[in-house]
C-alpha cells in the first residue's frame, strides 16, 4: 500500500552522538594548532592547521581522515593515553561537521539534530559524550516542530514529541490509522533491540547468519529498507 508518507526512524542515536562529539573535539583541539593565514578567520570553526604541529611527536597512533568518525576514536585513544595524531587531506578538520554560507544563511552539511536521549544524564548515549568530551555541555531540547516538509503545496509537520507526531500523520491520513499505529510500534521496538544487533555484528559472519536466522522475526527489520519495511505494514 502506497502513501505520501515519508517518516524518518532513528534506531542509532549513537550515530548522531558520533557526530556531535566530533565537532565538539574539533572546537577543543583547534586552539593547540595554529590557524591557517589563507582563513584569518576568528571563528575557531574555520579555522585550519598547520604542518608543523606534527613535525616532532613520536605518535603511538595516526588516524587518517579528521571526521567523527576518526576524531571520536582519536579523542578514545588519547583518553587511553596514546598520543594521536589526525591527518587531514583538507585545511579544516570535521568531514560532514564543516558548514557553509549562502546569502547570508549558514547551512550545516551534516549534523543537525542530537538524539538518543542525550539529555537525560542516565542514558548509555549521554554517558558516552560527556566521557569523550569531557566538559558539561548544555542541551536543549527542540521545537516542538523542528522540521516542515512541503509536497504539492501541503505541508507535513516533524514534531519532536512521538505521540504528537502520531497525532499529526493521523490528522493527514485518517485511513492509514492502523499502519501509523504498527510504524510507530516496530520503530520503538527496533530501537530497543539495536544494541542488541549491534553486539551480534561482532559475531563471526557464520555465528552471526546462523543467529540472524534463529531470531528472524525479531531481527528481520534490519535486514529490510525503509520501503520494505513499510509495504509490510
Amino acid at each position: 500500500k502506497h502513501t505520501k508518507v515519508t517518516t524518518v526512524a532513528t534506531v542509532a542515536g549513537l550515530s548522531l552522538g558520533t557526530l556531535f562529539i566530533a565537532r565538539r573535539i574539533y572546537l577543543s583541539w583547534m586552539k593547540e594548532f595554529p590557524s591557517s593565514d589563507s582563513l584569518p578567520s576568528t571563528n575557531p570553526v574555520k579555522q585550519g592547521f598547520s604542518i608543523k604541529s606534527a613535525s616532532s611527536t613520536n605518535w603511538d597512533v595516526i588516524v587518517i581522515g579528521s571526521g567523527a568518525g576518526g576524531l571520536t576514536t582519536a579523542a578514545l585513544l588519547s583518553k587511553e593515553g596514546k598520543k594521536v595524531l589526525v591527518l587531514e587531506q583538507h585545511d579544516i578538520a570535521g568531514g560532514n561537521l564543516h558548514t557553509f554560507s549562502e546569502k547570508g544563511y549558514e547551512f550545516d552539511t551534516g549534523l543537525h539534530y542530537v538524539g538518543g536521549k542525550v539529555g537525560d544524564k542516565s542514558s548509555s548515549v549521554r554517558k558516552q559524550l560527556d566521557y569523550v568530551m569531557d566538559t558539561d555541555v548544555e542541551w536543549e531540547k527542540m521545537d516542538d516542530i523542528y522540521d516542515v516538509a512541503i509536497c504539492d503545496e501541503e505541508q507535513f509537520n516533524f514534531c519532536s514529541s512521538w505521540k504528537t507526531l502520531k497525532v499529526e500523520l493521523k490528522k493527514k491520513f485518517p485511513e492509514e490509522n492502523d499502519a501509523i499505529d504498527k510504524h510507530f510500534q516496530l520503530v520503538q521496538s527496533t530501537v530497543k533491540l539495536f544494541p542488541v544487533f549491534m553486539g551480534i555484528k561482532n559475531l563471526p559472519t557464520p555465528l552471526f547468519r546462523l543467529v540472524m536466522w534463529l531470531f528472524d522475526s525479531k531481527l528481520g527489520v534490519y535486514r529490510k529498507t525503509t520501503k520494505e519495511v513499510l509495504e509490510s505494514i
